[in-house]
This record gives structure tokens, sequence and C-alpha cells, in this order.
């Protein structure tokens, strides 16, 4: 698990990557949040394959079980980089 600092690092990375952009629904903002998509408590890492960047609706959402886990799994696909291989 990361912590200060580099997990800091790893989120403002996550967050450029974006644009500063929800990945779900594209919305810009600055005051969103880098989300897990397993969480720690449940042994998800501190990678960027693991996080992505919310708005604070989508956010909310994403905790309250109305985006699935598959849906944000699917934003970190290789097939979405349009690279054919992970950031």
């Amino acid at each position: 698990m990361l912590t200060g600092a580099t997990l800091e690092q790893l989120r403002s990375d996550i967050k450029y990557k974006a644009l500063y952009r929800c990945e779900l629904c594209h919305r810009w903002t600055l005051h969103g949040h880098c989300h897990h998509i397993k969480s720690r408590g449940a042994g998800g890492d501190d990678t960027y394959e693991n996080m992505v960047y919310l708005c604070v609706g989508c956010h909310t959402d994403a905790h309250n079980g109305k985006i699935s886990k598959h849906e944000l799994m699917v934003l970190r696909s290789p097939e979405q980089s349009g690279t054919g291989t992970k950031d």
C-alpha cells in the first residue's frame, strides 16, 4: 500500500492522464477523486491499473453500487487506451 507523497504522486499522475476529466462521464473537474476499482480493503493495489479518476457524482455512484466494477475495469482495458497496451 502506498502512502504519503508516493500515493499523492500517483493520484496526480492519474488526474493528469485523465486530463482532469471524469473517466466515466467525461465531465471536467478539478475536484474529482481517484477511485480504487478493487478497494484496498478487498486487497486492491494502489496502481494506475486499479484506480480511475471520477467526478464527485460518479464517485458517489460507484460507492453506492450504481456503477459496476466491470464498468470501471473496462476503463483500464488495453482497448480503451487506443494503444493496445496498458499505459
